[in-house]
């Protein structure tokens, strides 16, 4: 007797490996496939400007930094900070031109990320977003400024293709050979109520199809993992809005399997063997026992160090190793 509808996978044509540089943008839910990524330690970025949302506010950033320094950010200043309206309020600095300065530095870093890299994955969150009237700017964050400054709007899908259509051949023209991944946050977005929220995912997931109509376009169901799959509160957090630990862990399982080859998994095997080692809590830290174990440990991240950043684990072992003697 089945319980559960369960979203089985094709294996992707896509394949991800160690020397792979793997860029993340867009809402939280590309922070925990990224924080998944940088714990196996493949090359990954994310969101180097900070949280964003929407897809207009991500494809903006991502042609601006295409374009280099031309763009003209919009700031303001809160409490004596100074913010753009379309980056998340984690980026700040103490005067005006301190920002720009900052932002353009971050605009430099993405147009190196985007050259280089060979996995782009954009992760969509809602298709709401806030319009600041003065200066009819679509903005990524209101940083806490008078509601009445702002209008809500829901994104037509025909603007967010539009969006898309024009960063598509920006990016082609930047990097031909990036692979762009969407995925569709299973975050819900509750304070726009829960048929609005319906509505907005909707939409993206909408569009998202018809991005997938373009070359080097994929989509991994992250989304339908959670809600359709998984489908239970129990893979929530206590706010019933985040998945949590288990669901993330689920959802990394179906990415490593969707698009790790055969030499990806053994090194990721191998990583994780090492990791467990490294994590291991002694009951004497001068036993010659967790002195073997250490100098074992030791070796196999060496074994992984033509292959692997494990350079900064092996040094810290050391020392845990000279304090042990």
């Amino acid at each position: 007797m089945e319980f559960r509808t369960e979203l089985v996978l094709d294996r992707s044509e896509l394949s991800i490996a160690y020397n792979d540089a793997i860029l993340l943008i867009g809402s939280c839910f590309s922070e925990n496939l990224g924080n998944k990524l940088l714990a196996n330690k493949f090359k990954t970025v994310i969101n180097p400007l900070g949280t964003l949302y929407d897809p207009i506010s991500i494809f903006r950033v991502l042609n601006a930094a295409i374009s280099n320094d031309s763009y003209q950010f919009n700031t303001l200043e809160r409490t004596g900070a100074w913010y753009a309206y379309e980056t998340h309020s984690e980026i700040y600095s103490n005067t005006e031109q301190e920002l720009l300065a900052l932002l353009h530095q971050k605009q430099r870093e993405i147009n190196g990320l985007l050259k280089q890299s060979k996995y782009l994955f954009i992760t969509l969150g809602t298709s709401f977003v806030y319009k600041l009237l003065e200066k009819d700017l679509l903005v990524a964050n209101c940083h806490k400024q008078p509601a009445a400054q702002f209008q809500k709007i829901l994104l037509e899908p025909s603007d967010i293709q539009t969006s898309f259509a024009e960063f598509h051949k920006n990016v082609t023209r930047l990097n031909s050979e990036l692979k762009l991944v969407f995925t569709l946050s299973p975050v819900r977005h509750i304070k726009d109520g829960i048929e609005n929220n319906q509505i907005s995912k909707s939409i993206l997931r909408y569009c998202i199809a018809k991005f997938c109509e373009y070359p080097n376009i994929h989509y991994f169901p992250s989304y339908e993992f959670v809600l359709d799959d998984l489908r239970d509160y129990r893979f929530f957090k206590e706010d019933l809005i985040h998945p949590n630990d288990l669901a993330t862990n689920y959802i990394w399982e179906k990415f490593s399997n969707q698009y790790f080859d055969k030499p990806t998994y053994e090194l990721l095997d191998k990583w994780q063997k090492a990791k467990r080692n490294m994590d291991h809590k002694p009951f004497n830290e001068q036993s010659s026992d967790y002195q073997k174990h250490l100098q074992s440990t030791i070796q196999q991240l060496e074994n992984l160090l033509p292959h692997l950043d494990v350079l900064q684990e092996i040094n810290n072992l050391k020392l845990r190793l000279n304090k042990s003697l």
